[in-house]
């Protein structure tokens, strides 16, 4: 039987950057933000690589505990054991997080183990396992008979910022006047300047606005197409919510992204601009959410030209979209997450 539980110390173990993607850092701010105001203490452990994650991280107020960027698997979890010692949670979410690294936290904190998951199928022996994506199903997992799942876009963490502004039904307008891109927090494939290229040849005469977020290194390149364009390039935005408000049609990777612009109930189109975003990608588009350009590198240029269009000219396609989105998410999610978090922490005082 695990040790008692000491206090109500939650430590998060995340990475972000142009390499990694930033939908780790920004998912766990969200859940830590909501554990702070249940009463608990938290902190994060993250690496030293270049600006983004530690940056997110520090700037919102969090104690930080920074591995070398070179750290060794076991130097990693070693590290995160030490930070943890004392904590009655530790929550991970990355895909170096295997069950070997799972099963030392276990034994040498005695914590409740969570673990944020997108890929689905691995081996884990966490207490809880969250994975808010729609094709995650629990008998892909392997896992102990006490691991408890929370499965599907009831368990997206939306960032509190957006919470009031969720209309109680989506409207979509009769023309699109505005289109926002946004590949997420870090754009590895820079994605951004093919997209650019692309609308800029399509002369649509409707303002786009192109989101960079805090982990994006290809700014100069995408600054420099196509200057004679009608756009405008936010570059990390310190809230993305009056853009994505503003849009009326949007593009999007396959990320964390997603949800937030369900929970809107926003028309948009989404690419997978990473392997593990395939899946999500497909489901989205399977079930009306929003439309599926599929993996980046297999999107052509006029396959991308034709939809765009055909979007812009059929507000009855971009109302079922909205509409489809808007059902799938509610918002509610990191409430049931952290729910599930303290009925598991009084589980373990009463053993």
């Amino acid at each position: 039987m695990r040790a008692p539980l000491p206090n109500q110390k939650v430590v998060f173990r995340c990475d972000g950057s142009s390499r990694r993607g930033m939908g780790h850092v920004v998912r766990c701010l969200t859940l830590a933000q909501l554990l702070v105001r249940a009463g608990f203490q938290v902190s994060f452990v993250t690496r030293s690589h270049e600006p983004g994650g530690a940056d997110l991280i520090a700037s919102a107020g969090y104690e930080l505990s920074v591995l070398v960027e070179d750290a060794t698997p076991e130097e990693d979890v070693a590290f995160t054991a030490m930070v943890s010692r004392d904590a009655a949670v530790v929550v991970t979410d990355g895909y170096f997080v295997d069950d070997s690294y799972q099963q030392r936290i276990v034994d040498e904190t005695g914590a409740v183990l969570v673990c944020i998951d997108d890929l689905s199928g691995a081996r884990f022996v966490a207490d809880l396992v969250v994975n808010s994506n729609l094709h995650a199903k629990v008998e892909q997992y392997q896992a102990p008979e006490g691991t408890r799942f929370l499965l599907g876009p009831d368990f997206a963490l939306i960032r509190n910022e957006f919470l009031h502004a969720r209309p109680e039904a989506p409207w979509v307008g009769p023309a699109v006047n505005r289109i926002l891109v946004t590949m997420g927090g870090s754009d590895p494939p820079d994605f951004t300047s093919t997209v650019m290229e692309w609308l800029a040849e399509m002369k649509l005469n409707v303002p786009v606005t192109y989101v960079l977020g805090p982990g994006y290194s290809g700014a100069q390149r995408a600054l420099r197409s196509q200057p004679e364009h009608l756009f405008d390039v936010v570059l990390k935005p310190h809230s993305v919510l009056p853009l994505f408000v503003a849009a009326d049609l949007v593009l999007s990777a396959a990320g964390t992204t997603c949800w937030e612009l369900a929970f809107l109930g926003k028309a948009f189109v989404t690419v997978a601009i990473a392997d593990n975003q395939r899946p999500v990608a497909d489901e989205l588009h399977r079930v009306g959410a929003a439309w599926s350009l599929g993996f980046y590198a297999d999107v052509e240029r006029r396959a991308f030209q034709e939809s765009i269009l055909k979007l812009m000219r059929s507000r009855r396609e971009r109302q079922r979209l909205a509409d489809g989105a808007h059902a799938l998410v509610d918002g509610e999610g990191k409430y049931r997450v952290v729910s599930a978090i303290q009925e598991l922490i009084r589980v373990r005082k009463r053993s």
